[in-house]
């Protein structure tokens, strides 16, 4: 029992030296480097939203600026105040950036047809030329060309030409003046399509005493066409809506829906 009692004699012994000589040590250490709680916090860096730290700046620079002009003496020379910026001077630069480049007028060229008679595709002609155009031509294009026959009269007046045409007439064919062409003046029958068909009443004629002659004509059909041109500037009306503004007088002549191709 008294071994027991003098080891914790010994043990509390050694144990208070220890704490003594624990205590000497951390007072020995330097002020500057103990860390507090406090120390730790201000070491945490500070949020600042970027619109407070531009107005905390600008109300240092007026600051700054204010003590200049109490005292010039003070000014720094290096210092350069932040220059107010325009808003209407920036928006205009910017207009500038992204101005939009003038549109280029072009030559623009229609073609408005088809006419089958040529005084209607005149007509257009005339109404177009009224117009803010540069240029209008009438063009005739050969659609198709083929080879009729006629049988033609000889020259006979008074009672002896009625007879024959009315001999003609019974016939079941028709009988016309023609008014051009290779006939133009004479009286023709026809006209057929083959010179067979053509010699086979040839035949007949003659044997009810009426003479006549096969004459082979080349019969062309042609188109009409409206050629116009005029300077175009691009936006929102198309070119086919121009020249469907400047037809509407003679909409109700033409009867029909023009086609309007690229010149070629």
């Amino acid at each position: 029992m008294r071994w027991i009692a003098l080891f914790l004699l010994i043990a509390n012994t050694g144990y208070f030296l220890w704490s003594m000589a624990a205590g000497s040590v951390q007072q020995s250490v330097p002020d500057d480097m103990l860390v507090t709680d406090s120390d730790d916090i201000a070491r945490i860096p500070t949020l600042v939203l970027l619109s407070e730290h531009l107005s905390a700046a600008q109300l240092g620079v007026k600051r700054s600026s204010g003590d200049a002009s109490e005292s010039s003496d003070e000014v720094d020379p290096d210092f350069e105040p932040l220059k107010e910026i325009n808003r209407d001077d920036a928006l205009g630069r910017e207009e500038q950036a992204v101005a939009v480049p003038a549109v280029k007028a072009v030559n623009v060229c229609r073609e408005l047809g088809p006419f089958e008679q040529e005084n209607l595709a005149q007509k257009v002609l005339d109404l177009l030329k009224q117009q803010a155009v540069d240029r209008a031509v009438l063009l005739r294009r050969k659609v198709s060309e083929k080879k009729v026959y006629w049988l033609s009269l000889p020259q006979a007046e008074g009672a002896v030409r009625r007879a024959h045409i009315k001999k003609i007439e019974k016939m079941g064919l028709r009988v016309q003046d023609m008014a051009d062409g290779r006939l133009q003046g004479k009286v023709a029958a026809g006209p057929f399509s083959s010179h067979e068909v053509a010699e086979g009443y040839l035949f007949r004629l003659l044997a009810a005493d009426v003479r006549v002659a096969i004459e082979p004509v080349v019969d062309v059909v042609f188109q009409y066409w409206v050629q116009v041109e005029w300077m175009y500037e691009p936006g929102f009306v198309s070119p086919a809506a121009i020249l469907h503004q400047f037809l509407l007088p003679l909409k109700s002549s033409i009867g029909k829906e023009l086609k309007q191709n690229a010149c070629s």
